[in-house]
């Protein structure tokens, strides 16, 4: 997943092989709540993500197994 999202972002530098990009954290959102923010029922036309608060305690590495909550 790591060599995939760095090339999704475009960066060849090679630490991504092995250590997660500080962007990285964001392809870990839970599908079912993009899906349910995504089909939300709104009169707006577009969605804005206005703030994301990402708390990291040591670097994220490949082989690493992640949980993730959203709230």
């Amino acid at each position: 997943m790591l060599r995939k999202f760095a090339e999704a972002i475009e960066d060849p530098n090679p630490r991504w092989k092995e250590t997660a990009p500080p962007t990285f954290a964001a392809a870990l959102v839970p599908t079912e709540l993009v899906h349910r923010i995504l089909n939300a029922k709104t009169p707006l036309k577009r969605i804005l993500n206005g703030a994301s608060e990402l708390e990291y305690l040591q670097p994220i590495r490949a082989g690493e197994v992640i949980s993730v909550t959203g709230r």
